[in-house]
């Protein structure tokens, strides 16, 4: 039994009971059962109420004519949620990486080279030709303190032309 509710039109969620909303498998409107993956809309017509393809979207010009019974699928919520986080954390992780940068150009012998992030950690990579501790320590500080996240510094691995060469170019 399908449920009516009030929504914005165009929001499939309008016409779905919880039941086919969480099983995976549906039928479309000529009959077939196929995945609900597979189709990007819905027909409440009670002649030949069912999910529809992109084919079958076409076939019966549904957007076209604007057919009332006609109901887009939603994207689906976490799927959205995953692509906003993936885009939320490369801007932050760059924020992150120029804010470290420009804090130590105020200080000579140490650069910031590379940022990783796991597991909402932030790996900064940095070389030194001399010893930077303190300023690793006050740099770890200020980031927290600029952006409320924690990093964790990490020197690179190489001798000291590596490390020289990576300071020097930046």
């Amino acid at each position: 039994m399908l449920v009516q509710a009030y929504v914005p039109k165009g929001t499939i969620r309008a016409v779905l009971p919880d039941k086919i909303r969480h099983n995976h498998q549906v039928f479309r409107i000529d009959g077939i059962q196929t995945s609900i993956s597979k189709c990007d809309g819905y027909c409440s017509c009670c002649q030949h109420s069912g999910y529809l393809t992109i084919d079958l979207i076409r076939k019966h010009s549904c957007k076209s004519k604007e057919c009332i019974y006609y109901y887009e699928r939603e994207k689906e919520e976490h799927q959205k949620n995953k692509n906003n986080l993936k885009e939320y954390e490369s801007i932050q992780k760059n924020e992150i990486f120029n804010q470290t940068k420009s804090f130590l150009n105020n200080h000579e012998g140490i650069a910031a080279t590379g940022i990783s992030a796991k597991n909402g950690i932030y790996e900064i990579r940095y070389a030194q030709i001399c010893d930077c501790n303190e300023i690793v320590k006050q740099t770890e500080k200020y980031i927290y303190e600029i952006t409320g996240v924690l990093i964790n510094m990490v020197n690179i691995k190489g001798g000291f032309d590596v490390q020289l060469a990576a300071v020097m170019s930046n």
